[in-house]
């Protein structure tokens, strides 16, 4: 088990047998490789996780319902959040109406890195079964009613 000692804390204190160990815990998971993406020819690097204000955000657009869309202008200010320094120079590269579906893949990437951590393989969000998990597959046929039978 990893063990940290704080500034100013008593020695014995950090091998004191502790209920939940947070740090061994991200000890045990990749928290520092960051999630990159291809923009303009370029590669980018995020941050390894979410910033709690950026999933704040996220989680409130989403609470908003399914049917609701992200504006260009909401998409932006959380890509700017998320991208920091490096968002001027990357955004622009990107045409404003397609700032929702960027947002969407970052959001996508980061909850299969989620997935793959916790050792659940995701749902794909592409490919040819995408229409039968959103229920546009065909009807099913109906069986006939069977004859009553005259005993």
């Amino acid at each position: 088990m990893v063990r940290v000692a704080l500034d100013g804390q008593d020695p014995g204190e950090a091998d004191r047998h502790v209920t939940i160990d947070f740090d061994a815990y991200l000890a045990e998971h990749d928290t520092a490789t960051p999630v990159t993406i291809r923009v303009g020819g370029r590669l980018w690097d995020l941050p390894a996780s979410l910033p709690s204000g950026f999933m704040l955000r996220a989680s409130a657009l989403e609470a908003r319902g399914q049917n609701s869309r992200v504006t260009d202008t909401e998409a932006e200010s959380m890509l700017r959040g998320l991208f920091g320094r490096q968002a001027t120079e990357l955004l622009d590269g990107v045409p404003e109406h397609t700032f929702p579906d960027l947002l969407r893949l970052v959001l996508d990437a980061y909850r299969q890195r989620m997935a793959e951590r916790r050792g659940n393989a995701p749902a794909p969000t592409t490919g040819p079964n995408r229409p039968a998990r959103r229920g546009n597959q065909r009807p099913r046929r109906r069986r006939p009613p069977r004859p009553a039978s005259g005993g």
